[in-house]
C-alpha cells in the first residue's frame, strides 16, 4: 500500500486566472507575507518622515550651531556635522534671497519717487527742514 502525500495548496477553481504579487498565484501565502511586510515598511517610513519634521522644528542653538532634540540616526548627525557658522542651508538661503529682493524693490521704489519729486520741483521733508534751519541762522 502506497500513501501519496497530500497537497497543502488550496485547489484553484476551473477557469480562474491567478494574479497578484510573488509567484503570481492569488492563493500564495508567501506573496501575502511579502505584501504585508512592504506595507509595514511603508507605514514606518511615513511615520519617520513626520518625526523628522517635528525634530527640525525643535532645535536648540548652541554656539551658533543648531542642535535637534534627538541625535538619533545618521540624518540628524550629518545635520549637525555639516553646519558652518554663518553659512545658510539652501532652504534658509532661498528665504534670505527673497527677503533681500523685496527690500531692494522697496528701496528702488523710494528712490524712484524721490527722483520724480525732484523733477517736478516738489521739496522733500529733509529739504524743507534744511531750508528752515538755514533761514533761521
Amino acid at each position: 500500500m502506497v500513501i501519496e502525500p497530500k497537497d497543502p495548496r488550496p485547489k484553484v477553481p476551473e477557469g480562474f486566472k491567478p494574479y497578484g504579487i510573488g509567484s503570481g498565484a492569488v492563493f500564495d501565502s508567501g506573496s501575502e507575507w511579502i505584501s504585508n511586510k512592504q506595507k509595514q515598511v511603508t507605514m514606518k517610513l511615513k511615520s519617520n518622515q513626520v518625526n523628522q519634521n517635528d525634530l527640525k522644528s525643535k532645535e536648540v542653538i548652541i554656539n551658533g550651531y543648531k542642535i535637534p532634540d534627538s541625535i538619533d540616526g545618521v540624518t540628524n548627525t550629518n545635520y549637525i556635522l555639516t553646519q558652518e557658522i554663518g553659512k545658510l542651508k539652501p532652504k534658509d538661503l532661498k528665504i534670505a534671497i527673497i527677503n533681500h529682493k523685496i527690500q531692494q524693490e522697496k528701496q528702488n521704489e523710494i528712490l524712484r519717487l524721490q527722483n520724480q519729486s525732484n523733477e517736478l520741483g516738489i521739496l522733500t521733508l529733509n529739504e524743507i527742514i534744511s531750508d528752515e534751519s538755514k533761514s533761521n541762522d
